[in-house]
């Protein structure tokens, strides 16, 4: 990459394991984890920093300070020397990024019998000699009980005790006898995200930019999908709910190797409404190397169907229904693995199953308003849906859109083709006409409400439901919310939701506010990478409008909050297909588009593969003030096109490949020149822009 002159160069070049782009991976080289930094020390210890390593190097700590003469013959250079001596003893290790797995112990000749705790936590803000919560508000996670006997000896957690998401790692001293020592002389984690991956910091698709902040939240978006990603048999057991301390983590949670779940350290399970987000993201940052941890979460979906058609809103083993607008997000899950993957086989064999959840959420319309009713109103955390609910009407329009278009290709009667259509427009007219409200310049909740929640005005614009006059007019009303942190949601009581935030972002650059939706990732992502309370690598679920990590409440303890939620991870896959534009426009892969959006950054280049057809790389360069340069590298077999920002007032001339291009062989609108039929290969576009 380094041999490259040019920006086209850098392009033809680029694979996703180069530098400059991959010092902001932040996942391991390495499945072994050990820590960085001391956090805090109580009571008498000694040699606490020899247990510390460097990132992915090995110890230049040697096994010495506090051994006798004759053991130095036999020291390991991996090993290093730390003794707890006191009732009160504690370290807590910094592992210097949100991590996950199983930790092992490793004990030294001073040992003497005594029990050591260990407890853990993802910020700072819950460290302690209880772990955070994992399992329940009600339930007490503690800590894992190690005993240790005398001489030299090592402890491993079972798997079932393996933490999903921790930065920090308590070790205390817990017996209480005064004449105890723990000689510790390692401390590690072995990690166990995606337990697929060979190499865990080898993507499949990067994302680069002259904005440092936004290369970062991409690569932390991608790392919160990746500790979430885990084994099909280690997820958190439900049946820990009824009891009042500790946890298990090897619950059965998909079939398959493993499974993209709704959080690393809770819940650890598939949840039905996460899907959009994550299964995007999944899919441009590893979906070339394996697609089966989508698959299996919407496999797992439908697995739990009811006789109804009703979708869960929490799968097996949590088992929960009671959720409308869950059940709608489920089906929509099945359009999005399929857009993502190109896996038509699934949605044809899910079809039936798909089109019994959809006659379910028709059967919700009533004739009095022509909109659907909420019969179960539990959602993402918001308060409960009632009524004839926005997201609700939206959702369920979404669907019957998504129903047209597979419907088409599975040949399903015109009959029932038509009645999905005249549903979706008799909706898309009644969202429209019912719950507006001129006045306020937003739609309302329900028929009644006078609350104008976040999700909904986001989801009206995302799914194209109102026309861009009015979708101009929510932008400024949802930007009107924002304090110092984010957008304030006030359908969750002030909380930041970095899930619906997420939705905000695509919706504002949608109604052609593309700066308003970046600023919107400077704003929120970026202060939850670096908060007092963040872990400064993945990605929290949410906090609240003051910039504490904290519920609304004091009923709920804050530390339950998860810190590494792919719900949260929306500004990845939207810098790489919206703001850099390289992005697939079918199924199959097999066409695509590269459309830059240049708002305030000077380059921006991306690539992700696809299991269908490969690798595909492009971005583009501002080289100067009048001059663009795009370029792109596709598989043979591929064709797509390259759209040229047209700039109101400036005469365009273009080159493509070296020749120059007559402007009226292309279709032009009124941001646009479209260069179509680029067949695989390497093409550049220069744009020069004259007055």
């Amino acid at each position: 990459m380094y041999k490259a002159k040019t920006f086209s160069e850098l392009v033809f070049q680029a694979t996703p394991s180069d530098q400059p782009w991959q010092q902001n991976n932040i996942s391991p080289a390495t499945r072994t984890a050990f820590p960085v930094r001391i956090h805090k020390t109580e009571g008498t210890v000694a040699g606490a920093t020899s247990l510390c390593q460097p990132r992915d190097q090995p110890s230049s700590q040697s096994f010495h300070t506090l051994h006798s003469p004759k053991n130095n013959s036999s020291r390991d250079t991996n090993l290093g020397s730390c003794l707890f001596t006191s009732a009160d003893s504690l370290i807590t290790f910094d592992f210097g990024q949100n991590i996950c797995g199983v930790v092992t112990l490793k004990f030294g000749p001073r040992s003497s019998k005594t029990i050591l705790g260990l407890a853990f936590s993802e910020s700072s803000d819950f460290v302690g000699r209880n772990s955070d919560k994992s399992v329940d508000f009600k339930v007490t996670d503690g800590h894992v009980t190690v005993e240790v006997y005398p001489g030299i000896s090592e402890y491993t957690m079972p798997v079932e005790k393996l933490r999903g998401a921790f930065r920090y790692l308590t070790v205390f001293v817990a017996s209480k006898t005064r004449d105890c020592i723990a000689h510790v002389t390692s401390v590690s984690c072995n990690m166990t995200q995606m337990p697929s991956s060979a190499s865990l910091n080898k993507y499949s698709g990067f994302f680069h930019s002259s904005d440092p902040l936004l290369n970062k939240i991409w690569y932390a978006g991608a790392y919160t999908i990746q500790l979430a990603t885990i084994s099909s048999v280690q997820g958190r057991k439900s049946d820990y709910v009824v009891k009042s301390r500790g946890w298990d983590n090897s619950g059965h949670v998909s079939q398959g190797l493993e499974v993209l779940t709704d959080g690393a350290k809770r819940d650890r399970s598939v949840w039905s409404g996460d899907r959009l987000i994550s299964t995007s993201v999944y899919h441009c940052a590893f979906g070339g190397v394996n697609s089966a941890a989508t698959a299996t979460a919407i496999d797992w979906i439908f697995a739990g169907q009811q006789p109804d058609g009703r979708l869960p809103y929490a799968c097996k083993p949590a088992d929960l229904y009671g959720s409308d607008t869950f059940h709608l997000w489920g089906l929509l899950g099945l359009y999005e693995l399929w857009q993502h993957s190109g896996d038509f086989q699934r949605v044809r064999e899910l079809w039936v199953p798909f089109k019994k959840g959809v006659e379910l959420g028709m059967s919700w319309i009533d004739s009095d308003y022509g909109l659907a009713k909420i019969v179960c109103g539990l959602d993402w955390g918001r308060s409960v849906l009632q009524g004839h609910s926005l997201s609700l009407n939206v959702l369920l329009y979404a669907c019957l859109v998504c129903s047209v278009e597979i419907g088409n290709l599975l040949g399903e009667p015109e009959a029932q083709l038509a009645i999905w259509i005249n549903t979706a427009e008799s909706l898309h007219v009644r969202i429209n006409e019912l719950l507006w409200d001129a006045e306020k310049g937003l739609f309302k909740d329900n028929l009644s409400s006078t609350l104008y929640p976040q999700d909904g005005n986001c989801l009206v614009i995302y799914y194209g439901v109102c026309d861009s006059e009015r979708s101009k007019t929510v932008s400024e009303r949802l930007f009107a919310r924002w304090n110092q942190f984010g957008p304030i949601n006030p359908e969750s009581n002030g909380m930041i939701s970095t899930f619906i935030s997420g939705i905000e972002v695509m919706a504002h650059h949608q109604a052609g506010r593309t700066l308003r939706a970046l600023a919107l990732i400077r704003q929120t992502w970026s202060y939850a990478l670096s908060a007092p309370w963040s872990v400064e690598s993945s990605l929290v679920e949410g906090f609240y409008k003051d910039g504490t990590c904290s519920y609304p409440s004091d009923k709920h303890d804050s530390s339950y909050i998860s810190h590494s939620h792919p719900w949260s991870t929306g500004p990845t896959s939207f810098l790489s297909y919206k703001i850099c534009g390289l992005r697939f426009t079918n199924p199959n892969h097999v066409t695509w588009t590269l459309q830059p959006t240049l708002a305030d950054l000077d380059f921006c280049i991306t690539g992700f593969t696809s299991a269908k057809t490969g690798y595909l790389v492009g971005g583009w360069k501002r080289d100067s003030k009048n001059l663009l340069q795009i370029a792109v590298k596709s598989t043979p077999g591929t064709i797509g096109e390259i759209c040229v920002p047209l700039i109101l007032g400036k005469q365009l001339k273009m080159t493509v490949d070296g020749v120059n291009v007559n402007l009226l062989n292309l279709e032009m609108d009124e941001g646009w020149a479209y260069v179509k039929g680029i067949e695989g290969g390497c093409h550049t576009v220069y744009a020069w822009y004259l007055d």
